[in-house]
């Protein structure tokens, strides 16, 4: 809200933060590229420790997969990177 205080400088990561309406009060946008294969990487890692951090955190949208076993949990999150991420990677984040 206005209210609230910002700094001079906040960095803000994700592809939403360039929608609407916060992209109306964002002074400068980067896009850092890597190569597929690092983002990829990177993406079921990411994945893969919120779902060990929701372990410890039932509230957590990402405690639903805690029930998988660690092979499983790979699994998934390579399919939704396949079926999600790559798609949406390639269509409308790399142009």
């Amino acid at each position: 809200t206005d209210d609230v205080p910002i700094g001079d400088v906040v960095i803000v990561e994700g592809i939403n933060t360039l929608q609407p309406p916060t992209v109306d009060r964002v002074d400068v946008r980067l896009y850092l590229h890597a190569d597929e294969p690092v983002v990829r990487r990177w993406f079921i890692t990411r994945m893969l420790g919120f779902i060990h951090d929701a372990e410890r955190d039932p509230s957590s949208f990402y405690a639903q997969f805690t029930p998988l076993d660690p092979t499983a949990r790979a699994a998934f999150a390579e399919q939704v990177w396949v079926g999600i991420n790559l798609p949406n990677l390639v269509a409308h984040i790399e142009p």
